[in-house]
């Protein structure tokens, strides 16, 4: 499965582009942009599987570092190397879309839950591939002007906007914006 958030032909598109001689321009802008975003929400969007390895505050909930989780594989508990780890049967605690909730006795401790999970989406959210577009097309645009903020065409002055992104594709990534837990 491709992990970049869109495809040339959809940049491509959106630009009006009638030629494929700037795809691998394109492809390399979208790599970049989809790291960028996943930067800036603290998100990994699409589907993966993870282990780790968390506190137990002692409360009935969990919070996971990756969302929307879809599956939790095993919870296992214990005391950072010490033998034997024990692992909780799953009629013990039940999963949301971002925490594991215990049903009875939460345990307590540093680093005491081992979690194994799938987390992401199967198919990506269409505003976060649009604002990948978006921001390719953007780029891609920027840089046929690089630190050109404005021009002088014939009486009148162009402004480029120079942000490093739309502030309307900001504010929607600022929506997906997940939490940094330690």
């Amino acid at each position: 499965m491709a992990r970049e958030f869109s495809t040339v032909s959809e940049v491509r598109a959106f630009i009006g582009l009638k030629t494929t001689d700037d795809d691998p321009v394109l492809a390399a802008i979208i790599l970049r942009t989809t790291a960028w975003i996943e930067n800036y929400t603290s998100r990994t969007f699409l589907q993966d599987t993870y282990s780790e390895r968390r506190d137990a505050p002692g409360g009935d909930t969990l919070v996971l570092r990756h969302r929307p989780v879809t599956a939790v594989a095993s919870v296992v508990l214990g005391n950072p190397g010490q033998a034997p780890w024990t692992a909780v049967p799953n009629l013990d605690y039940y999963f949301t879309e971002s925490s594991l909730v215990w049903l009875r006795n939460p345990p307590r401790g540093r680093g005491q839950v081992l979690v194994n999970y799938t987390a992401g989406y199967e198919v990506l959210p269409w505003e976060i591939r649009d604002a990948c577009v978006q921001i390719t097309a953007w780029r891609y645009k920027e840089g046929r002007r690089v630190a050109e903020k404005s021009k002088l065409v014939g009486n009148e002055t162009i402004t480029y906007l120079t942000d490093a992104v739309p502030e309307a594709v900001k504010k929607t990534l600022d929506q997906w914006t997940n939490p940094v837990y330690a």
